[in-house]
């Protein structure tokens, strides 16, 4: 369905107001530069008709590709924003940065934000952590540890055997795995932490658990394994799993699914 067409489609719904989504430039949804005066018009023509359906907000959405790119896409929405001045339209609310646009771009605040990683605590920037900017991580993901393993030097851990213990050790097994949203290829390359101490996660992470080398440390089952949180009180940063499985952090924390116990603190 085209712009037009949904616009009318609420139109004809009486929907009392509509935010116009405008692509000037990700190539993801709203109406592209050319299809802009036939949606201004049918804009135009609803408010001269007199129907519910009021234009009260125009968006569109920031590539993140570069400062210039950026700005590029802001004059895009100016040119937009004149288009609808031109038939009678100045909408009430206009929007277009996110949390990367609103803290690296004032200019592209414009009447609102729309924040979702900076609501995290987590920066959006590769070269900025979250301390920089001002930002505290408010996600924390724990995990009891359910049993501990004897592994005796030389056996391997887990599918595929991609880990095996150069001496004899004890793992201790959370019930976190990649049915949860923890990538099966991060085992190796993060650590937890349990007490006040960092662990590695090792072998392959399963379905539904993965495997802490605690050695000969002082863990019980039931002790409380940070596997992400702030890095102010000691908790490993999600960006170490970000970098473990080469993403970014706002991916790694999408990806914790419902079958997590959500808490507030």
């Amino acid at each position: 369905m085209s712009s037009v067409e949904q616009l009318s489609t609420a139109a004809d719904a009486d929907v009392p107001a509509v935010h116009l989504v405008l692509d000037t430039g990700l190539s993801r949804n709203g109406a592209v530069e050319s299809e802009w005066p036939e949606l201004f018009a049918t804009a135009a023509a609803l408010a001269r008709g007199g129907d519910r359906t009021r234009i009260e907000g125009v968006m569109s959405h920031l590539s993140n590709a570069s400062r210039v790119d950026d700005l590029d896409q802001d004059a895009a929405l100016q040119r937009a924003l004149d288009g609808l001045a031109a038939v009678g339209i100045r909408p009430e609310v206009v929007h277009l940065a996110a949390s990367a646009g609103s803290l690296a771009l004032p200019e592209t605040r414009r009447d609102l934000v729309r924040v979702g990683l900076a609501l995290y605590g987590l920066s959006p920037f590769p070269d900025r952590t979250s301390a920089d900017l001002g930002l505290r991580p408010a996600m924390r993901v724990t995990a009891a540890v359910l049993r501990i393993v004897p592994v005796p030097a030389g056996d391997g851990v887990s599918y595929g055997y991609t880990w095996r213990a150069e001496h004899d050790t004890r793992l201790a097994v959370i019930g976190l795995g990649y049915a949860d949203g923890f990538d099966r290829g991060a085992g190796g390359a993060v650590s937890v932490r349990i007490g006040d101490r960092r662990f590695p996660v090792v072998g392959r992470i399963a379905m539904n658990a993965m495997h802490i080398d605690i050695g000969d440390a002082d863990v019980s089952v039931g002790d409380e394994a940070v596997v992400w949180g702030d890095p102010a009180n000691g908790d490993p940063a999600v960006e170490e799993w970000a970098d473990a499985i080469g993403t970014i952090n706002y991916e790694v924390v999408a990806r914790v699914g419902r079958s997590v116990e959500r808490r507030t603190t």
